[in-house]
């Protein structure tokens, strides 16, 4: 798993880093792969678990575990295709959601203020944050985070265009989000 790690494209750039303080990987990052891997393999021996589902930056981390399952099942590329679903594992990736800058939205990219347990963040704060969307996200996090009709988001762009002042589409989003 060693090469196959170093020949990413995000690792190689940290390694070749000229920076001492910013080049190379700590222990964490370099385990990271190998532990998610061993947590899937044991979520599908003792779990039946057949699928592990992720953004699109754990593609590498999944397929880690999807190789390891089927290499400790003994399986080469054919077999695998041959084999009955219950001796398969299987990797899911979907888009990350982001900012309009392209910044991943999320507790890794330390931008995220907000959790989905009301322990960690209140009702209120929850509401808040969606409430204090940028102008530029809001559209697209209606998009991927609600299920409002079509419709209904483009009459929100419309409002937004027209009134940003009355910040229509972050109450929506708010609101759909929270309750």
């Amino acid at each position: 798993r060693v090469p196959q790690m170093l020949a990413k494209d995000s690792i190689k750039s940290r390694m070749d880093q000229s920076d001492p303080l910013t080049s190379g990987l700590s222990f964490t990052e370099f385990s990271y792969q190998l532990l998610q891997a061993y947590d899937f393999h044991h979520l599908f021996h003792n779990h039946n678990c057949h699928i592990q589902i992720g953004g699109s930056d754990q593609w590498g981390n999944i397929t880690a575990g999807v190789q390891l399952i089927h290499r400790t099942l003994g399986k080469d590329d054919q077999s695998i295709v041959d084999s009955d679903q219950s001796q398969q594992a299987f990797g899911v990736t979907l888009p990350l959601v982001t900012t309009s800058t392209g910044q991943k939205l999320g507790k890794s990219a330390g931008n995220v203020t907000c959790w989905l347990h009301p322990r960690m963040t209140s009702p209120f704060q929850f509401f808040q944050y969606f409430l204090n969307c940028p102008d530029t996200d809001v559209i697209n996090w209606l998009s991927l985070l609600t299920d409002l009709p079509v419709s209904d988001v483009d009459r929100l762009r419309a409002s937004l265009e027209l009134h940003p002042d009355l910040r229509e589409a972050q109450t929506a989003l708010a609101t759909h989000l929270t309750s």
